[in-house]
């Protein structure tokens, strides 16, 4: 007979305090998660208004190399929530660039419009066994995790071939998708189409731009200029590209001021959805 140790007998009311505490440890973190995006983005409208937070070159759906029926997702992170609206939990997931989804094969005469979305998640890092003694004296092992890592999986919602694109764009996306599917791209399947183009791609991530401290010396006056003269709504979608890099991983429909080496006038600069780009001024 095994020898008995220390036993726990958890009441009804000890299994009630300790959800409480659970519950107030994830309020606690989302919390912690949305005062950090306020802080870095300067927009207090991410206390309880936004589903997801992506940096502008972060995490965009991008063709494989060479081209297939597959996307391939930028490195980079981002912040996801997944509730039915902004009511859920927050997750920091992150990526290094080998995430790859294939797309079903396109159909014959009709295109299709499928939704790829991200689906954040916790996963268990590690476990350690316990063993756990009755009243009786009879041991009982279990299994406890460790720690959790913040992830995600991508997720295709596949549309109907023959059916009108949908129309959504970066701001009503999500209406599209169920709650806790984040979207990242439109992806139009074209007829009989053996590969996915670039200009196949609406960019559907939720961008947020890191907000622009004081630091030494104030921004450029060409820059300020530039920025004065967009609408207010558009003031945190802005990014300065000071090499080439910067540009090639800019999404479409991406304003952006080109500034290569960070010296010499700006440029008010439009990606367009081909990837071409636009000078505004």
């Amino acid at each position: 007979m095994p020898s008995k140790g220390k036993s726990y007998n958890l009441s009804r009311n000890s299994r009630l305090k300790r959800d409480e505490v659970l519950e107030a440890i994830r309020i606690a973190r989302n919390s912690s998660i949305q005062m950090m995006m306020v802080m870095l983005f300067g927009d207090p409208t991410w206390i309880g208004t936004k589903r997801a937070c992506f940096r502008p070159g972060d995490m965009a759906a991008v063709p494989t190399a060479p081209q297939s029926m597959s996307l391939k997702i930028r490195p980079g992170s981002a912040a996801l929530n997944d509730g039915v609206e902004h009511d859920g939990n927050w997750y920091l997931v992150f990526t290094d660039g080998t995430r790859q989804v294939t797309f079903d094969p396109a159909h014959a005469t009709l295109d299709r419009y499928d939704i790829l979305c991200a689906i954040p998640k916790r996963v268990a890092t590690g476990s350690l066994n316990r063993e756990f003694v009755d009243q009786s004296g009879n041991v009982e092992t279990r299994s406890d995790v460790l720690s959790y890592l913040d992830d995600f999986d991508l997720y295709i919602e596949k549309g109907e071939p023959g059916a009108a694109a949908p129309e959504i764009n970066r701001l009503n996306a999500y209406t599209a998708v169920e709650a806790g599917k984040i979207p990242i791209s439109l992806v139009k399947i074209r007829a009989a189409a053996t590969s996915i183009l670039i200009t196949d791609l609406v960019d559907l991530r939720e961008l947020c731009s890191i907000r622009m401290y004081p630091i030494a010396q104030a921004l450029p006056a060409d820059v300020v200029t530039l920025l004065g003269a967009l609408p207010p709504n558009q003031l945190g979608n802005v990014a300065i590209a000071t090499n080439e890099d910067i540009i090639e991983a800019l999404p479409d429909d991406m304003l952006f001021i080109r500034r290569i080496g960070n010296v010499g006038a700006g440029t008010l600069c439009l990606m367009r959805k081909d990837r071409t780009i636009l000078e505004i001024g």
